[in-house]
C-alpha cells in the first residue's frame, strides 16, 4: 500500500511540473477532471482541478486525503470542502484522492 501512496505523490508532483509553452499559460482556462486513475485498483482514483490562469511553473496545490483510519470514507466526504477552497484560493490546483481501504 505505501509504494501505491508513494506512487499517487509521483505522479501528482510530476503532473505539477510538467511544462508547457510560456506563451499559452495566460490563456489556460479551468478545468475539473473526475475519477483519473492513479493505480491499477478502481479505488485508486482522484479529482483534479485546476484553475484558470495558472503557469506550470508557479501554481501552488494542495492534496487532500480523506480520513478514516484507512477503514472508511472516500473522496465525495470532501465535496464541501473542495467548493470552499475553490472560492478561498482561486490560484490553487487540487488534487482530491481516494485510496484502497
Amino acid at each position: 500500500m505505501f509504494k501505491n501512496i508513494t506512487l499517487a505523490f509521483l505522479i501528482l508532483f510530476l503532473y505539477a511540473c510538467r511544462t508547457e509553452n510560456v506563451e499559452t499559460d495566460n490563456l489556460l482556462k479551468e478545468l475539473s477532471q473526475s475519477n483519473v486513475s492513479y493505480g491499477t485498483d478502481p479505488k485508486q482514483a482522484m479529482d483534479i482541478y485546476l484553475p484558470a490562469g495558472r503557469k506550470t511553473s508557479e501554481t501552488p496545490f494542495l492534496v487532500l486525503i480523506h480520513g478514516g483510519g484507512w477503514t472508511s470514507g472516500d473522496r465525495s466526504d470532501f465535496k464541501s470542502i473542495v467548493d470552499t477552497i475553490k472560492t478561498r484560493l482561486p490560484g490553487y490546483a487540487i488534487f482530491n484522492i481516494s485510496y484502497r481501504l
